[in-house]
């Protein structure tokens, strides 16, 4: 499990990698959206392309996560190109509920407007 802090254009981009569990995976989501929220940044993007496995206390973090900017007058694109990620949110049907990208300049063009 790992999460690298870039910046694609003016926006944060999270990339996620490996096995996001519950007290390690969910835990380390919930404090990177906190720190960005903290420093005053409301649109960000997060890629799932190379998660291997999320967790139900990871996907609900993700879930707080979408909330959280959406409180703060923000939003949160998770791009995911394919893998196993992708499918268990169009599984859980929250691909309807949240923000997807299938590359970067998609993902900047939804948190611009």
């Amino acid at each position: 499990m790992h999460i690298k802090r870039e910046e694609f254009q003016q926006y944060p981009y999270l990339i996620l990698k490996g096995k996001f569990t519950i007290s390690e995976g969910d835990v380390a989501i919930k404090k990177t959206i906190a720190g960005l929220i903290d420093e005053g940044k409301k649109h960000i993007i997060m890629d799932i392309s190379e998660v291997k496995y999320l967790d139900s206390s990871s996907i609900g973090e993700v879930i707080a996560a979408h909330t959280s900017l959406i409180k703060n007058g923000g939003k949160l694109v998770i791009l995911a190109k394919a893998g196993k990620a992708l499918d268990l949110f169009t599984v859980t049907k929250l691909i309807n509920v949240l923000d997807f990208a299938q590359d970067e300049e998609e993902a900047v063009q939804m948190l611009s407007n």
